[in-house]
């Protein structure tokens, strides 16, 4: 009888042993886990982005047009390059930032072809759209060359407008775009 319960007494130890065995390895795994988080959070810490940004200004240099907008260039390692540093080559842009840029130049097109078409407040959004496009894509200066069409448009002329855009290098030059846009231009609506 005094063997059995000192097996059963072994057996209980046994049994607590392996009981804290097992807390002692869990208590273990955490203080490990909590070492190696300590020492990644030493080597990660938080890093002056303002620091770099400053400084990438500073080596990188950059190229700008005469009116202060940055301009593409190709670097020493004859990559081409905007901002300061920036290797569009390589990286290219996202949609965002494409996005961000196309919402920003189509702005500068609508506010500059509001200035040199009197009547813009007056003229349907649709044609809006087609001088928005046209100064979008060839740019202002360009598009001012087309005197007779902007003077079509100050009448509200819009058969000699479309006649004036067909009549341009500029309408066989951009292919499809520019029968859309003369279309629109004729019926004051969009595309279906």
């Amino acid at each position: 009888m005094r063997y059995k319960t000192s097996l059963e007494n072994v057996l209980a130890s046994l049994i607590r042993l392996k009981q804290s065995f097992s807390s002692f390895k869990k208590i273990m795994a955490i203080v490990s886990f909590t070492e190696e988080k300590r020492k990644r959070s030493k080597m990660t810490k938080k890093i002056d982005t303002h620091w770099n940004k400053e400084f990438a200004k500073l080596s990188e240099g950059e190229v700008r047009l005469p009116n202060g907008n940055h301009k593409l260039y190709k670097c020493p390692a004859g990559f081409y390059t905007i901002g300061w540093g920036y290797n569009i080559e390589a990286h290219g842009l996202d949609d965002s930032d494409a996005e961000r840029l196309l919402n920003s130049a189509l702005s500068v097109a609508q506010s500059e072809v509001a200035k040199i078409i009197s009547n813009w407040r007056d003229i349907d959004t649709v044609r809006r759209s087609v001088l928005i496009d046209m100064s979008y894509n060839m740019g202002i200066s360009k598009l001012k060359k087309f005197k007779k069409m902007i003077a079509a448009i100050k009448k509200e002329d819009w058969k000699e407008a479309a006649a004036q855009m067909k009549d341009s290098a500029w309408f066989k030059q951009v292919g499809n775009r520019s029968k859309v846009l003369h279309k629109m231009m004729l019926s004051g609506e969009y595309p279906k």
